[in-house]
């Protein structure tokens, strides 16, 4: 299945951090495109496993755009 368990998107990006000396470098995690859920390998975010050894909860997931204003 090569899609997000949590919300069915079919795509991810690496995520990418300074490293010690300040470099930006991939840090060997992954995050959904669709809920942007981060994983720690491709196979978690198909299979559901954060990587953690729990699967994805709703409050793990953060909206992609700012909420509107009231």
């Amino acid at each position: 299945m090569n899609k997000c368990i949590q919300c069915g998107s079919t795509s991810y990006k690496p995520i990418i951090k300074r490293d010690a000396q300040g470099v930006m470098r991939p840090s060997g995690e992954f995050q959904c495109t669709g809920c942007s859920l981060i994983f720690s390998s491709i196979d978690a975010w198909r299979m559901g496993d954060t990587g953690r050894g729990e699967t994805p909860k709703s409050d793990e997931s953060v909206p992609l755009s700012p909420p509107t204003p009231a």
